[in-house]
């Protein structure tokens, strides 16, 4: 499995940060990304490769009854509710992780 390029953490007082000292707002985007791989690995047809670029519809396939199959176990995961309008926003891996990260973000 390739995890896409996020920069090197460091764990330091108060926190996690990236090499740069910043804090780290990737570290949440990361979990999600690993929680969200694993309800889409069984979609990968022949075990392919998911990463933050993979199309859902056209790499793993995922077509309408699907997509709904996912917002739902993505629902049961994360405690939240998913709007079907933002499937029109969510063309990537990546782009499911920014949208369950604003959700999320939302309900906080």
């Amino acid at each position: 499995m390739k995890i896409p390029p996020y920069p090197p953490l460091v764990k330091g007082a108060g926190g996690i940060f990236n090499i740069n000292g910043q804090r780290d707002s990737m570290q949440s985007n990361r979990e999600l990304f690993e929680q969200i791989l694993v309800i889409l690995r069984p979609l990968a047809q022949d075990e392919s490769e998911i990463t933050a670029d993979t199309d859902l519809a056209a790499d793993l396939s995922i077509d309408s009854l699907k997509a709904m199959e996912v917002l739902v176990m993505i629902e049961d995961q994360f405690d939240i509710s998913v709007p079907i309008n933002i499937l029109s926003d969510v063309r990537t891996v990546n782009d499911l992780v920014l949208q369950v990260q604003k959700l999320l973000a939302e309900g906080a």
